[in-house]
């Protein structure tokens, strides 16, 4: 506030100005704060008016808008305009350099509309997001890999959910094929225990994994 009053006073402008504070019940606030000029007969900047606003409710609603925009409603994973724009990314680093590699892969959920028709939407949305916990964890701890691409030679994962029953995996920046093969038998490996809901135990789920490497002699055409 007092920000905004000392640059309107300068510059005879109105400022806009947001910021910070802890609300006595210990939350954090969003205030916005405006100071609009008053000028007197000389044109000189003779008073301010100013108006502090609580705007805390619309930032997290434009917060979430832009989080929704990027994501999954049921699962909370990147969804598949966030993984087109990081392939689109990769594709245009390794026409660049040769050397870069990355695979993609696809893991489709066998027959998941069993669980729909066996159990329910509401069941059906719960093992969904089950399968999506146990796909997150099984790309935690990759031995040879990390999550962060540097010069190391580690690699960027981006799991996210394609649609449907499909997941998508990116491993960004990949130094040996191999590697792909060893995230594929993680997740199988992740995803062959049954799923138990609400003291149900039900069928584990039946997963394909495709596997799609670059090629970087045709991504330099």
């Amino acid at each position: 506030m007092l920000e905004a009053s000392r640059l309107a006073r300068q510059t005879g402008i109105g400022q806009n100005l947001q910021y910070r504070i802890r609300h006595k019940n210990g939350s954090w606030r969003i205030l916005e704060s405006t100071a609009s000029t008053i000028r007197n007969s000389k044109g000189e900047v003779e008073k301010l008016v100013i108006v502090n606003r609580d705007v805390t409710a619309r930032e997290e609603v434009e917060l979430k808008l832009a989080h929704d925009a990027l994501h999954d409603a049921l699962t909370g994973l990147p969804n598949r305009r966030v993984f087109l724009e990081r392939i689109e990314r990769c594709f245009s680093q390794a026409r660049r350099d040769p050397n870069f590699r990355y695979a993609v892969l696809l893991v489709d959920i066998d027959r998941f509309k069993d669980f729909n028709s066996d159990f329910g939407p509401v069941v059906a949305d719960r093992v969904m997001v089950e399968i999506a916990r146990r796909l997150e964890s099984s790309l935690r701890d990759v031995d040879a890999l990390s999550c962060s691409a540097d010069n190391s030679g580690a690699i960027d994962q981006l799991l996210s959910r394609f649609g449907g029953d499909e997941f998508t995996i990116l491993l960004d920046g990949l130094h040996d094929p191999s590697d792909s093969m060893r995230v594929a038998h993680r997740i199988q490996s992740a995803l062959k225990l049954p799923v138990t809901l609400m003291g149900m135990r039900l069928a584990r789920p039946r997963v394909s994994v495709g596997i799609v490497l670059s090629d970087p002699a045709l991504e330099r055409r």
